[in-house]
């Protein structure tokens, strides 16, 4: 049993006939954001990519390369074949189905508030000294 990336376990599975099985009950999920920083010269090129690639279009055709799901559901409903496999993805993203609802999402702001108790217990776990501990973690405010 492990963890790992749907796309690289989608590649494994299907590209390389590996037999894996994924369950999808109580998966992570995290999401990726687009951002433009203030006062860049380029703000026009980086808001035309940005709607480039939140196009629904754009985002299953990424989704038909690599079993990332999509975040839009008109973007999902477009998703067919695997454009080198063949097989068809829709029982293969972590978006599809009622899968969603069965996930747990990140809380970004948890794993910030957290960050010195997360590493000071991992250095428990790894069995390191309360000096070497103390070393490994930075003094954070746990908040």
């Amino acid at each position: 049993m492990t963890s790992g990336y749907d796309g690289r376990l989608f590649d494994a599975q299907v590209r390389l006939d590996a037999p894996i099985s994924i369950i999808w009950d109580g998966q992570l999920v995290d999401h990726s954001t687009w951002a433009v920083p203030r006062g860049t010269r380029n703000h026009a090129a980086a808001d035309a990519f940005i709607r480039f690639a939140t196009r629904p279009d754009r985002m299953a055709d990424q989704a038909m390369r690599i079993s990332y799901g999509p975040t839009r559901e008109s973007a999902r409903r477009r998703i067919g074949r695997h454009v080198e496999a063949g097989v068809d993805m829709s029982d293969h993203l972590p978006t599809a189905g009622d899968r969603m609802s069965r996930a747990i999402i990140e809380d970004s702001d948890w794993y910030a508030r957290t960050k010195a108790l997360r590493e000071r217990r991992f250095a428990d776990c790894l069995g390191a000294s309360g000096a070497d501990a103390r070393e490994a973690t930075p003094a954070v405010p746990e908040g």
